[in-house]
């Protein structure tokens, strides 16, 4: 800690240090660029060279299969190959012709043999595939045939390609390819067919003999390793490799990576088949469907791009010392003045007086300098002027102790005043609640008034509907329809305002009783269904509980759900209703939630916040289409409460409305004051 603020409390360490730190990053970043920059460019002559290595050994793969098909062909062509070959075809094994013409040919075969190391044996095969002649004589009279590991083309057809095909040997496990052709009559007619077995050495060594060994040529700055990947039943496999990975055998399984890249031309850095990490291409050969495969070590590859890394580092070091000694007898020039400007502010911060910082130079530090002696002046002068002012701010602080003392005086009368307004807002409001409770009481004493004679109407039009429909005319009986369904409109809104009125007067009881959900929604569905219907809408029940039973007021449910549905058909045409029901679990208690879902005409921001009002729906307009009086939702809404619950809405004008009501499974009677409140539980 103390080595840390001597170093920043020193102003020749921090600006040595920000230079250091600022030349080493630059220092680095160049370093960093031109090593990526050199290494690409190393990258791309790599591939060029190994692109030219593995060009030269595909030139080399096309003229050795060539030369065999050619030497195939040769030996086939000569006449007495021709005319032994038919002899042996129409003759029977035991006769002298036959037995003259196999051994001419075994000796021919095996002079050509003993001239060519790379052939295995050259047979002569029947057309039914039974060699009859052959360099190998333990072979004649068995079958050999020609399938799928025989490199086949036909004699009247030698231009056309034919993709070579690589097998292991069942003696050595060494991989062979066997040629063949047609030996034909003078008529153009098979008399057999002329084989040669390879042991594919040749092949092996031109693959793996180096670019300097094919061509001489020392531009040659890398010197690849490269092998040549084929199929052996159908499974990728190395059919020549390396001569430095002697402890590898031919035909070693391909890696994944060699796999994919088998059929196509590739180039990249990758892990080899030895665990290497190399640069490397693979070149498909699509004539005879064969990879090529050229690559070095990385190590070896980039081993300039490390030399030159190097030299850009000591280089960049070098430049960084010399010019870090240049910083320091700069910055030691930089800080001498101002560090006496430093001593000079630190005197004067003790108290001194009469101090001035000495001018060293004529450049900014020394202007500065100039500027420190005014500054310090300026100060002396403001110290006299701020001593006067003290002397003023003492007074002041007198004056403001006296108008204090008054203010508080004045604040504890007016807080005197306040609680006596205070007191006569409290019992204003205690006569306002009295007189409200008065009104309820009144409210449901005029309804249940009311409620008797409205009875009598119902029941009297119930009885002259009967009888008029019995007597001739029966134009009294629309009218009298019309009757009753005013008497029942009005007794409906006498019952809610008699509700409504219970609850505010605090007297609405709860009769709670253990009830099944399924026979409520059964009981609800039969009862709303002409409703749903009269609008031409579709009801859709979506029940998610299963015989579950519910503790709460059935009456009260049973209401709240038929208003929410009641509403939905109303708002709704040529639409679908949903009614869904199901449970959860919410802070350790079972609930239970309807939701009526409707596409309807839906609600809009304004109308959702007045939505639970009493005698107010949305808006005028829908009051003189739609009709009602606005009790229906407000007074749900409070038996819910009542009963722990609530109902909550989600709308979207235009797009229907989510009515959900929410109840506990086990109810029980709720405090409830008759105010709205806002709780949801789901």
């Amino acid at each position: 800690m103390l080595f840390r603020k001597q170093i920043q409390g020193k102003l020749l360490l921090k600006l040595v240090i920000t230079y250091f730190l600022a030349s080493t990053s630059i220092v680095g970043l160049i370093t960093l660029s031109n090593y990526f920059r050199v290494k690409k460019g190393i990258e791309r002559n790599v591939y060029n060279n190994l692109h030219i290595s593995a060009n030269l050994k595909e030139s080399n793969l096309e003229n050795w299969i060539e030369s065999i098909k050619q030497q195939l062909v040769t030996i086939q062509k000569m006449d007495h190959v021709q005319t032994y070959a038919r002899v042996l075809n129409s003759n029977s094994s035991d006769s002298p012709a036959y037995q003259q013409a196999q051994e001419a040919l075994k000796m021919d075969f095996m002079m050509i043999h003993k001239l060519s190391p790379g052939i295995n044996s050259i047979s002569l095969l029947s057309p039914s595939g039974i060699v009859v002649a052959s360099s190998d004589p333990s072979t004649i009279g068995y079958y050999q045939g020609i399938g799928n590991q025989t490199t086949y083309f036909r004699t009247n057809q030698p231009d056309v390609n034919v993709i070579p095909t690589f097998y292991k040997s069942d003696e050595n496990d060494l991989l062979q390819m066997t040629f063949a052709t047609d030996v034909l009559g003078p008529n153009n007619e098979r008399v057999g067919y002329l084989t040669m077995n390879l042991n594919t050495q040749d092949l092996d060594n031109f693959i793996r003999q180096n670019p300097d060994d094919d061509t001489n040529d020392t531009n040659y700055s890398i010197i690849p390793d490269t092998f040549l990947i084929g199929k052996i039943n159908n499974k990728p496999e190395f059919l020549s490799v390396d001569s430095k990975n002697e402890n590898i055998t031919q035909a070693t399984k391909v890696q994944p990576l060699s796999a994919n890249a088998l059929t196509q031309d590739w180039e990249g850095l990758y892990t080899n088949n030895w665990g290497l990490p190399v640069i490397g291409i693979f070149n498909w050969v699509k004539k005879y469907n064969l990879t090529l495969v050229a690559e070095i070590e990385q190590s070896e590859a980039f081993a300039l791009v490390n030399q030159v890394t190097q030299e850009l580092l000591l280089s960049g070091i070098g430049g960084g010392i010399v010019s870090l000694v240049a910083v320091y007898l700069l910055s030691l020039k930089i800080t001498k003045p101002i560090l006496a400007i430093t001593q000079a502010a630190e005197d004067i911060a003790a108290g001194k007086k009469g101090v001035r910082a000495p001018v060293l130079t004529e450049d900014e530090i020394g202007g500065l300098a100039i500027t420190f002696n005014q500054m310090t002046e300026s100060l002396n002068k403001s110290y006299e002027q701020l001593a006067d002012k003290n002397s003023q701010l003492e007074a002041a602080q007198q004056d403001l102790a006296l108008a204090n003392a008054d203010l508080e005086a004045k604040v504890k009368k007016r807080t005197k005043e306040l609680e006596q307004t205070i007191e006569e807002v409290i019992q204003a409001r205690a006569e306002a609640e009295a007189a409200n409770a008065t009104k309820s009481i009144f409210l449901a004493n005029m309804s249940h008034e009311l409620r008797t004679p409205l009875n009598a109407i119902i029941g009297y039009s119930e009885m002259l509907i009967e009888e008029a429909e019995e007597l001739e005319p029966e134009e009294f009986v629309p009218d009298l329809d019309k009757i009753q369904r005013s008497g029942k409109l009005l007794l409906a809104l006498i019952n809610d305002l008699l509700d409504l009125s219970k609850i505010e007067a605090g007297k609405m009881d709860l009769y709670l009783e253990t009830f099944s959900v399924d026979e409520l929604i059964g009981d609800i569905v039969a009862t709303i269904d002409p409703l749903i219907q009269k609008n031409n809408n579709q009801l859709i029940l979506e029940n998610q509980t299963n015989l579950l039973m519910l503790r709460a007021d059935l009456t009260k449910v049973r209401q709240s759900i038929l208003n929410l549905l009641s509403n939905a058909a109303k708002f709704t045409h040529d639409g679908n209703i949903y009614l869904k029901i199901e449970s959860y679990q919410d802070n350790e208690q079972e609930w239970i939630k309807f939701s009526v879902q409707d596409t309807g005409i839906g609600l809009s921001p304004e109308q959702l916040a007045k939505l639970f009002q009493p005698f107010t729906q949305a808006d005028a307009s829908t009051t003189r289409k739609y009709g009602g009086t606005g009790l229906g939702l407000a007074l749900s809404r409070q038996f819910c409460q009542l009963q722990g619950g609530d109902i909550t809405v989600t709308s979207e004008l235009g797009k229907g409305s989510c009515f959900m009501i929410t109840l506990p499974l086990l109810g029980e009677e709720a405090s409830f004051t008759g105010e709205e409140t806002s709780g949801e539980h789901g």
